[in-house]
């Protein structure tokens, strides 16, 4: 692998943010899209800015956008007005204020980001690589952060708390890591040396720090049609080499920070706990503890689904507006139909994604957004490629919506563009 491969993706980067002077855009929402303090997602703050800068184009795009880019804009004038419904039920403006300029800043990103494929040959010839180096970055910078909760705090993780979003949520980011990685490697015919196996390593070394099943799970992903889709283009040798290095990285990986907990951890910098990498959620020896559902994780769905039946017909439909629920899963069938109660000050629970979104936004919240997954794969589905490449893809867009079943990737810019058709996923770049 050349070093001056990995400079010229960092350049590159660089030249776009820096010398293009462009201050806020996909990059920089990629990198910091998981940064929040002391529970609340900030950087989409610094957006709004660029946002109102960019109106023009950004109105622009929109009226001259097509039916699918037009039904994005529908689904997010739905969920204002479900921060709004929101609002009044809980009787607290702070889901306005909050919300409000997300849902903004995520309308404003995602048809600027159009207007600039569509207009900037610089920006369309480099999407892709674009994406791969801010998300390298965006973990880069998530394991500087492991560093230094766990000098200055209780661990690798505890960063959570209060500057970095849970694991669960955190490493929905994958999608865009994979999607990118897998679109420019293959198209070097997945050749061994070179700077996206050394993104895999590192990517391995990260999840197994967090201890994460869902960037395991994303890593076998990519292990598995980077490996059959080097056989079909005939590269025996890499596939290969490819299985081999993941299961080297794994191996090393763990032994590494296996013996920085139990030696050099707990001569140096006194860790408080010991640390048995038998007893890790990413043991692959133990597979059948990826899928246990031992955190709790089951029951707040089965309650959560509880719940929703116990909603009045109409609340069925559009649920009890958006950030209604961590009130609503705890209130009785009376409490949930009396409008005129202040909740304001009622005990939060905050819930897993996809229990959140059927709460708050009902049947006909989720019907909107299962849509906007359809017109994605639809779309990827309808691309000119190998049926393997686009399965790949696809895979992806799967792994995303799994990641609702885990945490509450909501508050993530970055994840929700994904979703949408042409937010993230985008081969315009492959006509130039």
């Amino acid at each position: 692998m050349k070093i001056n491969e990995i400079y010229s993706n960092f350049k590159l980067l660089k030249n776009f943010i820096i010398k293009r002077k462009i201050p806020f855009l996909l990059p920089l929402i990629i990198i910091f899209s998981s940064l929040k303090i002391y529970g609340y997602v900030f950087f989409f703050l610094f957006c709004l800015p660029y946002i109102y800068k960019y109106k023009k184009e950004i109105i622009s795009e929109i009226k001259t956008s097509s039916y699918k880019h037009k039904y994005v804009l529908f689904y997010l004038l739905f969920l204002i007005i479900e921060v709004i419904f929101g609002s009044l039920y809980l009787k607290d403006a702070r889901v306005l204020i909050f919300w409000i300029p997300f849902i903004v800043t995520l309308g404003g990103s995602y048809f600027k980001n159009i207007y600039d494929l569509k207009y900037d040959f610089f920006y369309r010839k480099n999407y892709v690589k674009i994406i791969f180096v801010s998300s390298n970055i965006y973990f880069i910078f998530y394991f500087l952060l492991n560093i230094l909760a766990y000098i200055f705090s209780e661990g690798f993780y505890s960063i959570q708390d209060n500057f970095w979003i849970g694991s669960s949520s955190a490493f929905s980011i994958t999608s865009l890591l994979f999607y990118s990685m897998y679109n420019l490697w293959e198209k070097k015919q997945f050749k061994i040396f070179s700077y996206f196996t050394l993104s895999l390593i590192f990517y391995i070394f990260v999840a197994l720090i967090n201890e994460t099943r869902l960037g395991l799970f994303y890593a076998i992903t990519l292990l598995i049609f980077a490996t059959f889709r080097s056989i079909q283009l005939r590269k025996f040798l890499n596939s290969a080499l490819i299985i081999i290095i993941f299961f080297s990285a794994y191996i090393i990986s763990s032994i590494s920070i296996n013996s920085f907990h139990n030696n050099i951890a707990q001569k140096i910098i006194l860790s408080k706990t010991e640390y048995s990498i038998d007893d890790t959620k990413t043991r692959l020896k133990n597979i059948d503890r990826f899928f246990t559902t031992s955190d709790g994780r089951k029951d707040e769905f089965l309650k959560g689904i509880s719940k929703f039946q116990e909603y009045p017909v109409i609340n069925k439909f559009i649920g009890t507006g958006w950030y209604s629920s961590r009130i609503t899963i705890n209130l009785n069938k009376n409490d949930i139909r009396n409008f005129k109660l202040n909740h304001r000050n009622k005990k939060a629970h905050y819930l897993q994604g996809i229990i959140a979104l059927i709460l708050d936004t009902g049947f006909l919240g989720m019907t909107l957004l299962g849509i906007l997954y359809f017109i994605n794969s639809i779309f990827i589905l309808k691309r000119k490629d190998f049926l393997l490449n686009s399965l790949f893809y696809i895979m992806m867009l799967a792994l995303n919506f799994l990641c609702l079943f885990i945490g509450y990737p909501l508050v993530n810019i970055a994840y929700l563009l994904f979703i949408f058709p042409n937010g993230i996923i985008n081969f315009n770049n492959e006509k130039s």
